[in-house]
């Protein structure tokens, strides 16, 4: 994969910056929800019909979370680390609202990381994270893939760590200092390769434990319906016929519709 460092209008800082994002299953259609009297629809799948806590539940929530990361990012590179050309035409499509949905996926994504990297358990409560499938009663009976499991696990922690610091000190929290641009401490760094490497460590370490326990491989693609293949049809073909309008009233009127004025 190649870096890029394209971004669109807003500085790196203002997308939780400090991130040069690296460019290089199943089908899912979604619905917009309304969202004028209540917030409570970004959690739409918290509604639905309760279920026997179990370890396989617990599980296969797991492998959802990690689909949705997985998908975040594919989404985020596309948009903004394809090329040039791209991030200038969704600067010229809808600036504001582009550079908007960059911040809010780089922060999905360092959360989704930072959620799945936590300890089992804080201030009492049980989280659903990666070392959930240390929990599986059957590696008792395995204690060398245990072991591989654990290693793994510590490593993809390890990795995490700047990942995490930027959830901890710029969105689950605002650090006074870093907030006003004045830390002793900045934010690290966090190249895409890292990003990249620690998602497909997490990927990696969830297929060798359903591969080797349930004989089974997991995809963690998801190939949406509408999604933003959809979405660059519709801007690639707006700006063309913006183009051909402009070309159109040059011949005709000598009158460029972008200003009004005089070609």
């Amino acid at each position: 994969m190649r870096s890029s460092n394209y971004r669109s209008h807003l500085t790196a800082r203002q997308a939780v910056a400090h991130i040069a994002w690296a460019a290089g299953g199943r089908t899912a259609a979604f619905s917009l929800f309304v969202g004028r009297d209540h917030v409570a629809g970004y959690a739409r799948d918290l509604d639905r019909p309760s279920v026997p806590l179990t370890f396989d539940t617990a599980r296969n929530r797991l492998w959802s979370e990690l689909v949705h990361l997985h998908d975040t990012w594919e989404q985020y590179r596309k948009l903004y680390g394809h090329s040039e050309d791209r991030v200038k035409l969704l600067n010229t499509s809808a600036r504001s609202f582009f550079a908007l949905l960059q911040r809010l996926l780089i922060r999905d994504v360092i959360l989704s990381i930072s959620r799945l990297t936590d300890p089992p358990k804080s201030k009492g409560k049980s989280n659903l994270v990666l070392s959930l499938l240390l929990e599986d009663p059957r590696l008792s009976d395995r204690p060398d893939l245990k072991e591989e499991l654990t290693s793994g696990i510590n490593e993809a922690k390890q990795l995490s760590q700047p990942v995490r610091e930027h959830r901890n000190r710029y969105i689950a929290h605002l650090d006074h200092a870093t907030a006003i641009g004045a830390p002793d401490d900045p934010l690290p760094s966090i190249p895409g390769a890292s990003v990249d490497e620690l998602i497909t460590r997490m990927e990696t370490l969830y297929h060798r434990y359903r591969s080797e326990l349930d004989a089974t491989d997991s995809s963690f693609e998801l190939s949406t319906l509408g999604g933003f293949d959809t979405l660059l049809r519709v801007l690639e073909d707006a700006e063309r016929w913006r183009q051909h309008e402009i070309v159109e009233r040059r011949q005709h009127y000598g009158v460029r519709p972008d200003r009004g004025g005089v070609a």
